[in-house]
């Protein structure tokens, strides 16, 4: 079992890499591994020990205890990018920040792939950039998060990618927004929506 810990220090953010092994039936032994780069955030872990997240404020990363620290490309020459969902065969799902010379920032759902570089899923309204955000991505690479469904008149709503298929609205319940926040191996995915007026429930949708 892993988990994540982050410590704030004099100086930034120090990412610490916590294990616990079981030695016994009731005896653990534990190791603490300090990343030693301050400024960053480690924001997913997969079953692997891989982590990855973002660090100076617009680099994301992947560290694992065999290859080391990662610096992973922009998929903009302007811009910068986030970590947020890892998969167990190192795809790293997230969101990248393009900035017009005029220093507007918007907003793609990204793909990283070892070996292959980072690629924008599209989006429901056709356009490369599509507001759009990517937060978790399961073994066969699908994707789920939250992306524009109008260039016009936009609204936000939960979206499944898929690399065969590419990008479909899994909203179909009137919400205002909503966003996809985990995907599994089944392709079940959970989020949140809102409606005028109302609380914003936690939902689920179910790959058919």
């Amino acid at each position: 079992m892993f988990s994540l810990r982050k410590y704030r220090v004099i100086g930034g953010i120090c990412v610490f890499f916590f294990s616990n092994v079981c030695s016994s039936a009731h005896a653990f032994s534990y190791n603490v591994i300090d990343l030693g780069i301050d400024n960053i955030v480690g924001m997913t872990i997969n079953e692997k020990g891989q982590i990855a997240g973002n660090f100076n404020n617009g680099r994301a990363f992947i560290y694992s205890i065999e290859n080391g620290f990662t610096s992973l490309p922009t998929l903009f020459s302007r811009g910068s990018d986030r970590g947020e969902g890892l998969n167990n065969l190192g795809q790293l799902a997230g969101i990248s920040y393009k900035i017009s010379p005029s220093g507007v920032y918007s907003t793609s759902s990204a793909i990283y792939t070892p070996g292959s570089g980072v690629t924008n899923t599209g989006s429901l309204n056709g356009g490369i950039i599509n507001n759009g955000k990517a937060y978790d991505i399961n073994s066969s690479g699908y994707v789920t998060g939250i992306t524009a469904t109008n260039i016009i008149r936009p609204v936000a709503h939960a979206y499944l990618y898929k690399p065969e298929s590419g990008m479909i609205d899994i909203d179909n319940l009137g919400s205002v927004y909503s966003y996809g926040t985990s995907i599994n191996e089944l392709g079940q995915i959970t989020g949140t929506r809102g409606f005028p007026n109302s609380s914003t429930p936690g939902s689920i949708a179910e790959q058919l």
